[in-house]
């Protein structure tokens, strides 16, 4: 029996979540639809002085990096959706949401992520 889930007309070709080997350890995703069509996309977390939360979007070649600054809180994300790109006619997004986890003092945290892949449109 195959499951295909769906989400405001959209398909959800992904969801999941990862707990990252550290607090600010990177998450990467290879996609491969074909041989013409492949990418990476790659989760930042890194914390600055400012203490305001960003999401800073680079795109090279096939890679695409989010550099998600203080994310330092119970629960941080995106608020819509983001396409990252388009494979076979249908455009490919993300939504995703970091958590920081665990309260000993003096310890580092767990990041966890929360992910959803969406195709559609």
């Amino acid at each position: 029996m195959n499951i295909f889930i769906t989400s405001g007309g959209y398909e959800i070709i992904s969801t999941g979540s990862v707990i990252a080997f550290e607090e600010e350890s990177d998450i990467s995703f290879h996609f491969v639809g074909d041989e013409s069509f492949q990418f990476d996309l790659k989760i930042i977390f890194k914390t600055d002085d400012t203490g305001h939360q960003t999401i800073n979007r680079t795109v090279q070649g096939n890679s695409i990096e989010f550099n998600c600054i203080n994310f330092n809180n119970a629960g941080t994300g995106t608020s819509v959706p983001i396409e990252l790109a388009t494979f076979q006619g249908k455009k490919i997004y993300i939504r995703f949401w970091s958590y920081l986890l665990g309260d000993m003092p003096d310890q580092k945290k767990a990041r966890k992520i929360e992910y959803t892949f969406y195709a559609g449109k």
